[in-house]
């Protein structure tokens, strides 16, 4: 064993070559512009520069450190901090495995102007007069460990500025054991940590403008199993960009934001690409300002986002405005998962091909769930699926806004997509607050939706001024979408469940089913605490084609009863409720009114024989003043109670004051004639019925 420590003032270049022994080399320096170089060559080496501050206040300024090393199991570790300023580093290490690379520049580090000797680039060192530093590190094959580059931490001396790290890896399984320091990144976002080694930088200290890339793999030479992380810890402006090339990568992101009113506009861009997949990231963005973009290829890739505001003792102001998100995943099994605690932001998911899943959650930006809500922020979700056929292949959406004004776009195409599964976590669209506005659209077929719009902190009947617009669209021969075909929550069965005032719901769903196939069918319920008729909500729902339904009704998506507990038609409860149904070719409505509301059904085209029955109405009035229009033209026109054949429509609890009124239009009849049986209680009650044939 070969053991060499030199220490100098000035400028020391120290070159040590071995091939049958294992040389450990340290050099010490202390002073302005400094050079140190160290080769090594063969494996087992140990090369240490450190460039630190002398006595105090003395600084070491414009520093040179670099350690080049080729075969296994070698480690180099350059430090240039306690008050080093505007210095340079680098390490490379090829051929191998086994390596450790280790570049610290932290301890108020970057304070102060100083020259550059040596490989003074990058714009003369961070620009010197900003004393930023500038470290890289590049590593070349398999199974490095303890690869990581420290930038910061403004203890001593003021603000930091412009540190610039680079790492670059070319083989698989690259990495450190851990990140030094107590605020190394942990896994808080749903995703599973891998347990492998990994390749991390960390910025902090109050600092401005940072820059943190890693590179691993290239085109043509692609890797695998590598973890990496990154944290800007007070940063502002920083910059972080992750290049994964290949499959069972994994990123973690975490900036953290400064003191600067303007804005914190940190960017992380990761890109993770490759045929297999398997790949995962982990972003969080703490403050102002900040841009989170995430594009991934490939199939099972994951991602986790959190963006919520800067909340520590040293930077207590609770902000969290204007980031945005861009999430693109290409391939099959994908899944995206975001975390919107902020106000005035904007999010995008892109996913492309099969079984992918995105979830978002906007809620309280306070850092927590009960805190103040997230508002004003806006989403939008495009799910597309390649191909067609059966199988567990749908795409799936859930998310969930407490707050206002928010606005949430979905669009999915292909066959079998669903918004809201079956899971705990499955709510489908969850809006908690006023003045939101929904939009989603459906294209293929056998598509479902599920919506609730609710106070969801009290449940009570105060999520007012929203609006959703549902557009469902199937191809030719292909089978019917529905607004809520399967049970919604623990306490109801609703599709679309509306509970407040002055909102406005459209609902279209358009077909090209032959005669017998599957129908599109609407689930819903209104609840309304309106008092007077400025306070009502407004439905539309429109549906084309033949044997839609409002109200599926039987077997497997409930029972034939409409009401508060088991609703598989239109529950309309409340005062000042307007409804709105109009139907295209033998089809069906189910509704239930409970005070004060009206309802208009408009069925056009049926077709029927003596046996079989084509428009049907089934209708209950509760208590209260409630109003049906009803008006069926063609063949086959039946009004029911919710009982069905046979059964009376029911008026019930009207009034001399508050009378209930039911209008009844029905013509031509066919071979089955038209039909209404309606039943009357109380008082002042009043029905139309007008039948031609």
């Amino acid at each position: 064993m070969k053991k060499i420590i030199l220490t100098g003032a000035a400028l020391i270049a120290f070159a040590a070559v071995s091939y049958a022994q294992s040389n450990s080399a340290t050099l010490n320096q202390n002073g302005n512009s400094q050079t140190a170089e160290q080769t090594q060559t063969g494996p087992g080496h140990v090369s240490t520069v450190s460039q630190v501050q002398g006595t105090a206040p003395a600084t070491n300024t414009g520093n040179f450190g670099a350690t080049e090393q080729t075969a296994t199991n070698n480690t180099a570790t350059v430090n240039q901090n306690n008050r080093a300023n505007s210095n340079r580093a680098r390490i490379g290490q090829g051929g191998g495995a086994g390596n450790s690379a280790i570049i610290d520049q932290n301890n108020g580090s970057g304070n102060n102007v100083g020259p550059i000797t040596g490989a003074s680039t990058e714009a003369a060192v961070r620009n010197g007069g900003t004393g930023g530093n500038w470290a890289d590190i590049q590593q070349t094959g398999t199974g490095n460990i303890n690869t990581y580059i420290i930038q910061g931490n403004a203890t001593v001396g003021g603000t930091v500025q412009g540190n610039k790290a680079t790492i670059a890896t070319f083989g698989d399984n690259n990495g450190t054991d851990q990140l030094p320091g107590s605020n190394a990144p942990g896994n808080d976002l749903g995703g599973s940590t891998p347990v492998s080694p990994q390749v991390s930088i960390e910025q902090s200290g109050n600092a401005n403008n940072n820059e943190a890339t890693i590179l691993q793999g290239r085109s043509g030479s692609p890797v695998s199993g590598n973890v990496v992380r990154i944290q800007q810890i007070q940063n502002s402006g920083g910059t972080v960009l992750v290049d994964q090339t290949s499959n069972n990568n994994y990123a973690n992101v975490r900036q953290f934001g400064g003191a600067d009113a303007a804005g914190d506009r940190n960017v992380t861009q990761v890109y993770q690409s490759g045929t297999g997949g398997d790949n995962q990231v982990e972003a969080q963005a703490l403050g102002k300002g900040n841009t989170q973009t995430i594009t991934q290829t490939g199939q099972n890739n994951q991602v986790y986002i959190r963006q919520e505001p800067e909340n520590t003792t040293t930077f207590a102001q609770a902000k969290n405005d204007d980031n945005e998100t861009v999430i693109t995943q290409t391939g099959t099994m994908n899944r995206a998962v975001m975390d919107m605690r902020s106000t005035n932001s904007n999010a995008t998911i892109s996913q492309t091909g099969n079984e992918n899943y995105a979830r978002y959650e906007i809620i309280g930006d306070a850092n927590s769930d009960t805190g103040t809500p997230g508002d004003n922020n806006d989403l939008t979700v495009t799910q597309t699926r390649v191909g067609s056929g059966a199988g567990n292949t749908q795409n799936v959406f859930n998310g969930r806004a407490e707050g206002d004004n928010n606005t949430v776009t979905v669009v999915q195409t292909g066959e079998g997509n669903r918004i809201g599964g079956t899971g705990s976590n499955d709510f489908g669209v969850n809006i908690d607050g006023d003045g939101n506005a929904l939009a989603l659209t459906q294209t293929g077929n056998d598509n479902l939706t599920n919506i609730r719009i609710e106070d969801g902190a009290t449940n009570a009947l105060s999520a007012d001024n929203n609006q959703v617009e549902i557009k469902q669209n199937n191809t030719v021969n292909g089978s019917g979408n529905t607004v809520g075909s399967t049970p919604f929550g623990t306490s109801g069965n609703y599709g679309l469940e509306l509970r407040g005032d002055f909102s406005d719901v459209r609902i279209y769903q358009g077909q090209n089913v032959p005669a017998g196939g599957k129908q599109n069918s609407v689930n819903m319920a209104i609840h309304s605490d309106a008092t007077n008729v400025g306070q009502k909500n407004e439905v539309d729902i429109e549906q084309t084609g033949d044997n839609n339904r409002v109200g599926t009704g039987g077997s497997a998506y409930g029972t034939t009863t409409v009401d508060n507990a088991s609703a598989r038609g239109l529950y309309i409860s409340g005062n000042s409720n307007q409804v709105s149904i109009t139907q295209d070719g033998g089809d069906e409505t189910k509704a239930k009114q409970n005070g004060n509301d009206k309802l208009t059904v408009k069925q056009q085209g049926g077709v029927a024989t003596a046996s079989a029955q084509s428009n049907r109405v089934l209708i209950d009035q509760q208590a209260g003043y409630n109003e049906a229009d009803i008006t069926q033209n063609g063949s086959g026109n039946f009004v029911y109670g919710l009982g069905g054949a046979n059964t009376f429509a029911t008026q019930q609890g009207g009034t001399m004051a508050d009378p209930n009124k039911l209008n009844i239009t029905q013509s031509t009849g066919g071979a089955t004639g038209n039909n209404a049986f309606v039943g009357q209680n109380g008082a002042g009650n009043i029905v139309n019925i007008t039948q031609s044939k």
